[in-house]
C-alpha cells in the first residue's frame, strides 16, 4: 500500500519545492550565482607585464651571450716588476740586486731596484691569449709568463732563494701587460726562522 501525502502536508513544504502526484519532488532551477573571491583579487598591471618582459629580455641577452664567444690568441708586451722588500716591516730595499736566470731564450742578467725596491725588465712578444663574448660579459686575458729563476740579494740582507717566477699578470692597455713578484729579504743581523 502506497501512501500518498496529503494536501496539508504539501502546503507546509517550502514554497520553492513542489511534489507531483507521482509523488515526485522537484524544485525550481536556481540561476548560476557568480563567486566573488574578493580576498585575493587577480589583477596584472602594466608594471608587471614590463617587469617580466625586462627579465625575458636579460635571460635572452645572457643566452646569447653564453652561446656565442671567441678565442683569441696573440702577442703582448711584458713588464716584469720584482719588488724587493724586508721581510717583516715590508719597506722596500733600494739599491738591490735581482740575478735573472732565463731557461727558454737568452743569456742570464741582473737587475737593480730603484729608490721604491722596484726592478723593471720587458718581455716583447710574449705569447697571449684569451676568450670574449659579443656582450663583453666574458672578457679573460693572459700572458704567458717568461721561465726565469730569480734571486735577490742586498748589502745587509741574506741572500734569497732561487724561485721561479709565478704570480698573475694584469693588462695594463691593449697589447700590454704588467706582471708584479713580491721578494722579502732578511736582515743579516736578525734572528733565524724557526
Amino acid at each position: 500500500m502506497c501512501l500518498v501525502p496529503g494536501r496539508a502536508m504539501i502546503a507546509r513544504m517550502d514554497e520553492r519545492v513542489r511534489q507531483d502526484i507521482r509523488g515526485i519532488t522537484t524544485a525550481p532551477v536556481l540561476p548560476p550565482v557568480a563567486i566573488e573571491d574578493s580576498a585575493h583579487p587577480v589583477k596584472t598591471g602594466w608594471w608587471l607585464r614590463l617587469a617580466l618582459a625586462l627579465c625575458a629580455t636579460l635571460l635572452l641577452a645572457l643566452a646569447f651571450d653564453r652561446t656565442m664567444s671567441i678565442l683569441w690568441v696573440g702577442q703582448a708586451d711584458l713588464a716584469v716588476e720584482v719588488k724587493v722588500v724586508e721581510a717583516g716591516s715590508g719597506r722596500p730595499v733600494p739599491g738591490a740586486r735581482v740575478e735573472v736566470l732565463p731557461l727558454d731564450r737568452g743569456a742570464a742578467f741582473a737587475l737593480a731596484t730603484d729608490g721604491a725596491g722596484v726592478a723593471r725588465a720587458d718581455c716583447p712578444r710574449c705569447k697571449s691569449c684569451g676568450e670574449r663574448s659579443p656582450l663583453r660579459l666574458t672578457d679573460t686575458f693572459s700572458v704567458h709568463k717568461p721561465a726565469w729563476w730569480y734571486r735577490a740579494s742586498a748589502p745587509g740582507y741574506e741572500t734569497g732563494q732561487w724561485a721561479e717566477l709565478g704570480g698573475r699578470s694584469e693588462r695594463t692597455g691593449p697589447g700590454k701587460a704588467r706582471l708584479t713578484v713580491r721578494v722579502e729579504l732578511r736582515r743579516a743581523d736578525s734572528p733565524a726562522r724557526p
